[in-house]
């Protein structure tokens, strides 16, 4: 008999053999089992226990002895689909846990690779990497944002200082909420900042240089950096960072992209040019706009100022250091267009949105236009 898909479904050749030895001799103690199968005495009761466990085999006590018998040969099939429904149970329990196994696989492949860094020594000691591992004319790229810490503040700040010194270039996509800092690192050599909505980055730090990614967190009383060094997360983040950095077109919204409009208006240090500004989110948004103005004219950055002429009266249109003209009185859009430097944004100020253009052939384009305005507009 060719006992291979007896095998197949599970039994050993021990317990093939001792099954289809009790099919032929009936119900046998272990004497005749043994003679018959040619199963090892030591071994036999082991093989008939576990063939009792799969129902092969049942005992009955005769006179105090034990007597084997083989169950039907058709309690085979119910072994068959007890396996199969077992297996299925099998299948669910391990889908449930295949992530948690996933998940563990590609943690183990970073653990030799990943730092924790804790406290403002932890994040020196952090910093310090980078300058070991770049060199003179290599750039890394910083993205996010942090809670103010003025102890870190002041570390940052001299840490860019040396950077500079040595060379190293930076790009750095900040959040609004960063602009102190920015304005204390932004004249360094070999840096470039940039801005963009808070709901578009962390707010965390990360940064990403050669094979390596730090991501800090921190709080008011502390800071926490992680890093991980490996070429597969490094890109993968330098990537993203690249797909913002590189934004010709931008769609803002709210109160962070007109806090990014006016910051990139303040790292321009260009004349600004208004058209149409209406005053609809003035009183919203009053102390921001003086802050604004009062960091404009530090600045000496300008401001030439078509606006509506229902605004003529208000607080607007009496700021420092701007020239105002009035548009007729057709002029009644909430849409309002700002053009600084190589940038133009047309606001939306009913509705907050804002659609920045950075293209320096488009922005002239425009200061011509207000130019041919501003000729015809009332004073």
């Amino acid at each position: 008999m060719d006992t291979q898909i007896l095998e197949e479904i599970g039994l050993t050749k021990s317990e093939i053999r001792v099954y289809l030895a009790l099919s032929e001799i009936g119900s046998s103690s272990t004497g005749k089992i043994i003679e018959k199968s040619r199963a090892a005495s030591s071994k036999i009761y082991e093989v008939l226990d576990k063939l009792q466990q799969k129902g092969l085999v049942t005992v009955v006590i005769q006179s105090g002895v034990k007597y084997f018998e083989a169950a039907p040969p058709s309690r085979i099939l119910d072994y068959v689909r007890e396996r199969e429904e077992q297996f299925s149970q099998q299948k669910e329990q391990l889908q449930k846990i295949i992530p948690d196994l996933e998940l563990s696989q590609k943690l183990s492949k970073h653990q030799s690779e990943a730092a924790i860094f804790k406290g403002i020594k932890g994040v020196k000691t952090a910093y310090d990497d980078i300058l070991r591992t770049l060199k003179k004319g290599d750039e890394y790229r910083v993205m996010g944002a942090t809670t103010p810490s003025e102890p870190f503040f002041s570390f940052i700040r001299h840490f860019h200082q040396r950077r500079a010194t040595q060379g190293i270039k930076v790009k750095v996509l900040y959040t609004p909420s960063m602009q102190q800092l920015a304005d204390a690192i932004k004249e360094l050599p070999h840096t470039s900042i940039k801005f963009s909505p808070q709901e578009l980055l962390s707010t965390a730090f990360v940064i990403m240089y050669a094979n390596k990614t730090l991501i800090s967190v921190a709080t008011k009383n502390d800071i926490t950096l992680f890093r991980i060094e490996s070429q597969d997360v490094s890109d993968s983040l330098k990537a993203h960072f690249e797909l913002l950095w590189n934004q010709k077109s931008r769609v803002l919204h709210g109160f962070s992209g007109i806090q990014v409009c006016c910051q990139e208006v303040l790292q321009t240090r260009k004349d600004l040019y208004l058209i149409g500004a209406n005053g609809l989110l003035f009183d919203r948004y009053q102390k921001f706009f003086k802050q604004f103005d009062a960091e404009r004219v530090k600045r000496k950055i300008k401001r030439h100022h078509l606006a509506l002429e229902r605004t003529r009266n208000q607080p607007i249109n009496t700021q420092p250091n701007m020239q105002v003209r009035y548009l007729p009185k057709q002029f009644g859009s909430p849409l309002v267009i700002w053009i600084f430097g190589n940038k133009v944004a047309n606001i939306l100020w009913d509705t907050e949105d804002i659609y920045l253009i950075e293209n320096a052939k488009i922005a002239e384009d425009y200061r011509k236009y207000f130019n041919l305005l501003w000729k015809g507009a009332k004073e």
